[in-house]
């Protein structure tokens, strides 16, 4: 029996994990990123237009020995059993011939709200898609390589806003529960809309954040 239960996840809240596998690394990659739908929405709709539209926006910049497999998604009703699904489309291959990528890195694109504060922005790592050729040895990505992203990202904010599956801000609530020294997650929130995705011109290494005591 799990020391916690799983947290609730508010009722029409998605939560998508777009896991992304590569020939050359042995771990598998995960984009995770969390949208409000319309109501009426299934969750089998979500998780197939989520994919659809990753797969759209991504492909054509994901390096070819990369490949996008379908994604999981959880659809909140505001406890903590949501609804479940796998995207019914097909694994999509990178189309980006390039050599190499930098170890351990992955092109940073942050999350922005009309508010401020940590809590109403995000981050998203995206993996593979930073060639060698276009990032210096300061990790600086080539400003045309740069633009690249940044239209790819716009362009896949606006269509999955279309959808209508608008991309939101996850928050979680943390609690710690004596003797325990590290929080662990009761719910999950749906936060304000995210408004923008802006490509950051270095790249970034994902690392592990632990609570302190």
């Amino acid at each position: 029996m799990p020391l916690h239960p799983a947290p609730t996840i508010d009722a029409g809240l998605v939560l998508v994990n777009q896991k992304i596998t590569h020939s050359a690394v042995g771990h598998t990659a995960e984009v995770t990123y969390a949208l409000f739908p319309s109501a009426g929405a299934t969750a089998q709709q979500c998780a197939d237009e989520a994919q659809t539209e990753f797969v759209a926006a991504w492909q054509g910049l994901l390096d070819n020995n990369a490949t996008i497999l379908p994604n999981t998604i959880l659809l909140g009703d505001g406890s903590n059993v949501p609804a479940f699904a796998v995207g019914s489309g097909a694994s999509a291959i990178g189309t980006n011939v390039f050599a190499g990528t930098p170890p351990n890195t992955a092109i940073l694109i942050k999350k922005l709200t009309a508010f401020a504060g940590k809590k109403n922005r995000g981050r998203l790592y995206m993996p593979f898609m930073s060639p060698a050729a276009d990032v210096s040895e300061n990790g600086t990505v080539d400003p045309t390589w740069l633009a690249a992203i940044q239209t790819a990202a716009d362009d896949w904010l606006a269509d999955l806003a279309a959808f209508p599956l608008p991309m939101v801000i996850a928050n979680k609530t943390l609690v710690v529960t004596p003797p325990e020294i590290r929080p662990h997650v009761t719910a999950i929130h749906a936060g304000h809309a995210v408004t923008s995705l802006k490509a950051e011109t270095t790249v970034a290494t994902q690392r592990r954040r632990m609570p302190r005591s």
